[in-house]
């Protein structure tokens, strides 16, 4: 069963890495997180450190959705184009 964490434990754990300069091994260990979850979050937490705030999650999680609606559209379009090129032709 995949287990869910609240934004601000994921930032609370990504700091104390940082200000402690523990091993993410141990980090991982006395927070009873999964190392390679830890070290997931430790890496987006470096590329930017607001990542784990309410309001940058939630336009990432709404900027990935949008992104999936147009490469869904962008798919569309192309279906449809092949089948106006297939009608057009075979109507000919």
């Amino acid at each position: 069963m995949k287990r869910r964490y609240r934004l601000e434990f994921k930032k609370m754990a990504c700091e104390l890495l940082s200000k402690f300069d523990n091993s993410p091994n141990r980090v991982a260990s006395e927070l009873s997180i999964p190392v390679k979850t830890y070290e997931k979050w430790v890496s987006v937490f470096r590329k930017n450190p607001h990542s784990f705030d309410e309001e940058s999650y939630n336009y990432e999680i709404e900027n990935k959705a949008l992104r999936k609606q147009i490469k869904e559209r962008e798919e569309t379009i192309e279906m449809l184009k092949k089948a106006y090129a297939f009608f057009t032709e075979s109507g000919k």
